[in-house]
């Protein structure tokens, strides 16, 4: 439901929580400039694409 935009305000903030330290470790920046990158990807549905993207791959 997350990536779908259909989860309430407390899963969604968990999901970006985990997402923001996990973009902050990998591209070694701030976590408020990570929490913003995870919350653009969400909200224009890059994540959910992504995550689409991997479900064929694994196929």
């Amino acid at each position: 439901d997350v990536l779908n935009l259909r989860s309430t305000k407390e899963q969604t903030d968990v999901v970006l929580a985990n997402s923001a330290l996990a973009i902050s470790t990998a591209k070694e920046i701030g976590i408020s400039e990570a929490f913003d990158l995870a919350k653009d990807s969400l909200l224009s549905k890059k994540a959910l694409k992504s995550f689409n993207t991997l479900i064929e791959l694994s196929k």
